[in-house]
């Protein structure tokens, strides 16, 4: 049996798992440290700049982006969890994008997101939902 680290083996949705778990991790880290937004002042409105583009961020959104991340990186490793956490976390994100564009402040009312937030949600939760289709089938061998 091969390990489980082993990456050459890992379906598409392990490997999403893993690459959006470190970034959705480092966004969450980042959103606390580099902006005036903290999870002890979770409404307090923010910005953060991302190669010189300012980026909206409360603490909620920090917190969003920490426990999908964390939860990805720790469910990387097993193909099942992996393809749930893929259909999971690419749902959420749409509908955290699908509520930024419609309300255009305030994704379910706590996450601060302006549109090019919401236009990146929507592709990580795309992604996502696609990584967990591709791995559909696929047997952990």
């Amino acid at each position: 049996m091969a390990s489980t680290l082993d990456i050459r083996r890992w379906t598409p949705a392990q490997i999403a798992a893993l690459v959006f778990g470190a970034w959705w991790t480092l966004n969450g880290i980042l959103a606390l440290t580099a902006s005036d937004s903290s999870l002890s002042a979770l409404g307090v409105h923010g910005k953060v700049d991302a190669f010189g583009i300012p980026i909206a961020v409360n603490g909620w959104h920090a917190a969003f982006h920490l426990s999908t991340g964390l939860t990805g990186l720790a469910v990387c490793v097993n193909v099942r969890a992996s393809r749930v956490f893929a259909f999971a976390a690419g749902s959420l994100y749409l509908i955290v994008a699908g509520s930024g564009f419609i309300t255009t402040s305030a994704a379910l009312a706590v996450i601060y997101v302006d549109t090019l937030g919401s236009i990146i949600h929507v592709v990580e939760g795309l992604t996502m939902l696609a990584a967990g289709a591709a791995a559909t089938g696929i047997k952990n061998t």
